[in-house]
């Protein structure tokens, strides 16, 4: 079951794009080990022919001892696939980066890791790239720049949609779709303030903006059941 790869297809429609734009969410990858499983992911990836490639943190979670040599074993994976969009990658941290060498997963590919809240403009997109902390803070504020310009907001956790944040699109992970869900009761445990319901998935939110939650690629490792 952790190894059922899945891929969502959401079409979003906006009279801000005037071309077809794909985008391609990556989350919670958050493996001890690189193997066949974490290649099959970046293959995936690759043949989504992307125009822009966002990977949403929280990338590796093992041992002190093991953590550098699973960032590096990644970032050969990710190198032999050739993991490349032509309006770029994008990275950020998550809550388990915090303390493991997650820019070793990167480095030297072409991706633009960020630690720090940052914006940029990306084709015709208006792209702001959250911190791991401003991603969890539910009160947190994000302006808008050009009102004419479609606004994707990336963050690690969703806490953030719901403060104030004049975007078109929010993206999230973190929460592994709830990591186990029950017929009639949704998640257990999301990890973060956001409703249950707001866990995964698409939700509209009352601002008429929208969030979209991924489930993720990869599950709770340590001592935690193998299960998704």
């Amino acid at each position: 079951e952790p190894t059922w790869l899945e891929v969502t297809h959401i079409e979003i429609a906006s009279d801000k794009i005037d071309r077809p734009f794909r985008v391609v969410v990556v989350a919670d990858l958050q493996t001890d080990r690189a193997g066949r499983y974490e290649r099959r992911v970046f293959e995936t990836l690759r043949d989504q022919e992307a125009d822009l490639i966002l990977f949403a943190g929280d990338y590796i979670q093992t041992s002190c001892e093991r953590a550098l040599p699973t960032a590096r074993a990644m970032n050969q994976l990710m190198k032999q696939v050739g993991v490349q969009a032509p309006e770029g990658v994008f990275a950020i941290q998550g809550n388990v980066d915090l303390w493991r060498p997650w820019l070793e997963v990167f480095r030297g590919l072409d991706v633009s890791p960020l630690q720090s809240t940052q914006s940029f403009d990306v084709g015709p997109l208006r792209l702001t790239c959250l911190s791991v902390a401003d991603s969890f803070r539910p009160r947190l504020v994000v302006e808008r720049i050009d009102p004419d310009r479609f606004h994707l907001v990336l963050g690690h956790g969703p806490n953030y949609a719901m403060g104030r944040i004049d975007a078109d699109l929010l993206l999230a992970g973190h929460t592994h779709g709830g990591q186990v869900q029950l017929p009639l009761v949704g998640p257990l445990t999301t990890g973060c303030a956001v409703p249950p319901a707001w866990a995964a998935g698409m939700t509209e939110l009352p601002d008429g903006g929208k969030l979209y939650v991924s489930r993720g690629v990869g599950m709770e490792r340590g001592n935690a059941p193998r299960i998704r």
